[in-house]
């Protein structure tokens, strides 16, 4: 029997009809934890046994990581030579590498640069400084950067929407009347510049579909068989383009759960998954609803929150594994309380069962709500990393090595000339750069191709910066011609100490900094990277030269969860292994843990304030249900009775999907819930306001000073006091009514309860 009969066996029903239904379009409908990786993988294998060439198909994912899975499980059934020559990558890489194929037909010059969120934002607010667009919140450029990409998302062209009178009139009654000349200018600019960003790559793939109808059928011909892993998180181009690629074969399969499509923030259009089968009329539907990974009180309380949504595809999951313990739903008066109480449980059922730290997760609405955990965690002594959180490729030593190399790679990028001219310092004032930016943009060229048009006498500036401009210039033309042939291990190492930039960390590590020593650390990192790139790259089949350019663009590329995967903030910290993840319910989608905390379950906070405003109800549904499903064991979901809004404590009600999923566990008229079995917890969570009894001896948690034993209690009444000895700041005597604190443990004997 061969691997791949092997694991044909072990499948269910609907995983076994998933894979071998070869031709014809497809949608699989995968509730969590039922094992799509692993269908779309054995998919793949077993049309490569049915005799389809490994050229012919084209595997399309969201996150670079998930298609190096898929290559690597694909790679243990039939082969990595085999495995090897399946084009598996993420919308983004797989449209970049036809859009580098096919560049004489794009309007770009060869060696075009790909700006990431970061780049590009910084890129729209030059733009509006040179258009003197007025400082305003309705021209905020998250705000303007927002509308952008939605344009793009939905193919409505900078040219086509200054164009549009009634676009235009609506932005003017909105006090917003240049809104569509900045896209305008900002295309122009990354035009000039010869650069993309992420939304470019999906809406110039478009254009180059629809303006060259041989290429719509040469790239229809290669990709006879496509695949589409998490297509609910499609979005509206996305969808036009796969329509090109797939022609008149019709084999795509795409597999997704519309429960579980919660991007629409990023233009994520639920709508494809629920219209496919109109799309593909002939299309077959299979219905993946077993979950492997859950218990079924889980799965069952998933299931009951998502039924309230309208629009969604009829499936409903059912569990394989245990009954197991019944979702557990707990109230506490503050935030503190609900941090210190999840923060202690995990600690107690950690060390009771001998359980590892990564088995746990926190998970919440906002990156806000991850400052309290942390303290609480961190007086505790608990292990914790923050997934999702800065990625060390947002350090700005980090930023200022890529900027060197995206000028060598494309030596059009404005913005990565004006970051790393004077990096680090060499001379140059900022007078002297603003004045190359203002002539190039005069002259409508490049910064650089100004200066490397400049003759050597550089008239106009001072001699101390004709001898820094003079320099630099000679040390970029080297590179730029090395960047042909050298492999770019060498060359980023070459870049890295000849910019100065060695020198410059190295000097600021002299101390023993732990800030400059991260910094370091973090360059070290990204050289190690490249290394990787390289190797990989050779692995997959590669003979030619592993160029800097090449590994730009994996660089660029990356998503977010990819980034965190690849380098982690903090100097070269890997991944610990062995802590508590705490993580926004969007960064942990794709995750798994034996045992998660919700934590924020109060209306105005999940669902958010603005869904609730903006009727965005559903969307949220469906991030709750991601959030519960990413449980394997045991599912806590907490809510504080106030939580700060800006400078108020606002108090707040239970969150309507508190309701939905367990209505047992509701008092009538949706009041607070009860606590379940509080004391279980180690604490005693009082509302704000109310009196409780202390003794000497109780355990207590103090927000700002950790974990302490109270000493003495002095005063009565509103003038009562209480001395703690706490465990790092030492004795501290506090006002008990401003105090905020959370028992811990009672004090033998004392006779409270």
């Amino acid at each position: 029997m061969t691997e791949l009969e092997r694991q044909l066996a072990s499948l269910n029903k609907e995983q076994l009809e998933a894979v071998t239904t070869v031709q014809g379009p497809l949608l699989v409908i995968a509730g969590a934890g039922s094992g799509k990786t692993r269908v779309l993988t054995l998919r793949i294998a077993y049309l490569l046994a049915q005799g389809v060439a490994a050229n012919r198909v084209l595997a399309l994912t969201f996150t670079n990581k998930a298609a190096t899975e898929m290559r690597s499980r694909l790679a243990s059934i039939v082969g990595k030579d085999e495995a090897s020559m399946v084009r598996a990558g993420t919308f983004h890489s797989i449209f970049l590498q036809i859009l580098r194929r096919e560049v004489a037909r794009t309007g770009y010059s060869e060696g075009f640069s790909v700006r990431d969120s970061t780049a590009s934002l910084r890129l729209l607010r030059r733009v509006m400084r040179d258009m003197n667009v007025p400082d305003s919140p309705v021209y905020k450029p998250e705000r303007i950067a927002k509308f952008i990409s939605t344009c793009k998302n939905q193919i409505v062209l900078a040219e086509h929407y200054v164009a549009d009178p009634r676009a235009l009139e609506a932005d003017t009654q909105r006090d917003m009347p240049l809104r569509g000349r900045i896209y305008q200018e900002y295309t122009l600019y990354m035009k000039r510049e010869n650069a993309m960003d992420f939304d470019d790559l999906l809406v110039n793939m478009f254009l180059l579909l629809y303006h060259n109808a041989d290429l719509r059928q040469k790239y229809q011909n290669i990709n006879q068989y496509i695949l589409v892993d998490e297509y609910q998180d499609t979005n509206f181009v996305q969808n036009v383009v796969l329509k090109y690629l797939v022609g008149s074969h019709r084999n795509i399969c795409v597999v997704g759960d519309d429960s579980q499509s919660i991007y629409a923030f990023r233009g994520a259009k639920v709508e494809n998954i629920l219209n496919f089968k109109r799309d593909y009329k002939e299309a077959k539907e299979v219905k993946l609803e077993l979950n492997y990974r859950s218990t079924a009180n889980i799965v069952n309380s998933a299931n009951r929150l998502i039924a309230h949504n309208r629009l969604r595809l009829d499936k409903k999951c059912h569990a394989l594994g245990v009954l197991g313990e019944r979702v557990k739903i707990h109230r506490y008066a503050t935030p503190e309380a609900e941090a210190a109480a999840v923060s202690y449980d995990i600690k107690v059922l950690a060390e009771s069962s001998r359980l590892d730290y990564k088995d746990f997760a926190v998970l919440y609405r906002s990156n806000a709500m991850a400052r309290t955990l942390e303290f609480m965690f961190k007086s505790q002594r608990i292990p914790t990393q923050i997934y999702g959180g800065k990625s060390v490729f947002e350090r700005s030593e980090i930023q200022d090595l890529l900027a060197y190399f995206r000028l060598v790679c494309n030596p059009n990028d404005d913005d990565a000339f004006l970051r790393i001219v004077n990096t680090p310092r060499r001379g140059l004032g900022s007078r002297s750069v603003q004045q190359i930016a203002d002539a190039a943009r005069m002259d409508e060229v490049s910064c650089w191709q100004y200066l490397d048009g400049m003759d050597d006498s550089m008239g106009g500036f001072s001699s101390k910066a004709r001898v820094s401009l003079s320099m630099f210039r000679a040390m970029v033309r080297e590179w730029i011609k090395s960047e042909k042939e050298e492999d770019a291990t060498k060359l980023a190492k070459d870049i890295y100490v000849d910019s100065g930039l060695k020198k410059y960390f190295e000097d600021d590590t002299e101390g023993d900094s732990e800030e400059g020593l991260g910094r370091h650390g973090n360059v070290q990192e990204l050289l190690a990277q490249i290394v990787n790139g390289r190797d990989a790259y050779r692995s997959d089949g590669h003979d030619d030269t592993y160029r800097l350019s090449i590994f730009l663009d994996s660089v660029s590329l990356l998503s977010e969860q990819d980034r965190n995967a690849a380098l982690k903030s903090g100097g070269a910290e890997r991944e610990r292994p062995h802590s508590v993840t705490l993580s926004t319910v969007h960064s942990s989608k794709g995750l798994e843990f034996d045992y998660v905390y919700v934590i924020g379950m109060e209306e105005s906070t999940f669902p958010s304030e603005r869904a609730i405003e903006g009727g965005s109800i559903e969307e949220e549904r469906r991030l709750c249900y991601v959030a519960m499903t990413r449980a394997a064991k045991r599912l806590t979901l907490t809510y504080s009775e106030t939580r700060q809004y800006g400078h108020a404590m606002r108090t707040l009600a239970p969150s309507r999907f508190l309701r939905e999923i367990q209505p047992d566990y509701l008092m009538e008229s949706g009041a607070a819930v009860d606590t379940l079995d509080t004391e279980s917890l180690g604490f005693e969570v009082m509302p704000e306001g109310q009196n409780q009894d202390y003794a000497v001896g109780d355990a207590v948690m103090h927000r700002t000073f950790g974990k302490g034993v109270i000493k003495r209690l002095l005063g009565r009444d509103t003038d009562r006091r209480v001395v703690i000895d706490f465990e790092e700041k030492g004795e501290r005597t506090l006002v008990l009514r401003y105090a905020k604190l959370v028992v811990v443990s009672r004090a033998e004997g004392s006779g409270v309860e």
